[in-house]
């Protein structure tokens, strides 16, 4: 990997300079105190996306008083030789996935669906009420007809 093209040591030299700490500078600039030690690392692929990081570098370049012109034409060139920075740059564009992965999701999903639906037909639509045992059931019909009082054998 090349080294980096970021002046970053001309900040951290004119802080210092200053007398003022990181988190002097942070208070000063609202700048996260990480972002203010990769930009004075020359670190470029901590810092946030490309219009963030171009705003950190104008107001850390007004606090110490520097021309803020030579840091964003360094921080340009970086983010062109850099990979990481390019590939973060693009907004909009989402992640993708090998096809794959996408197609063992997809089938994942329809599989799942067919399983819940058969499940449901089972449950609810066909329940099974072929189990017999412990249930009753009804006999022949015996009707036992009493004798009638004109019946001699009453």
């Amino acid at each position: 990997m090349k080294k980096a093209v970021f002046p970053g040591h001309e900040l951290r030299e004119r802080r210092e300079e200053l007398g003022m700490t990181l988190a002097e500078a942070h208070a000063k600039v609202c700048v996260r105190p990480d972002y203010l030690c990769a930009l004075e690392e020359g670190r470029m692929e901590v810092l946030p996306r490309g219009c963030y990081a171009k705003g950190f570098i104008r107001s850390y370049c007004a606090l110490l008083e520097l021309p803020v012109e030579p840091f964003l034409c360094a921080y340009d060139e970086e983010a062109r030789r850099s990979n990481t920075l390019l590939a973060r740059a693009h907004l909009g564009e989402p992640e993708k996935r090998p096809h794959r992965i996408q197609d063992a999701i997809t089938w994942g999903a329809i599989s799942f669906f067919l399983l819940l639906c058969w499940v449901t037909y089972i449950v609810v639509v066909n329940p099974r009420a072929e189990i017999s045992e412990g249930a009753v059931e009804a006999g022949k019909l015996e009707v036992v007809v009493p004798p009638s009082p004109a019946d001699p054998g009453f």
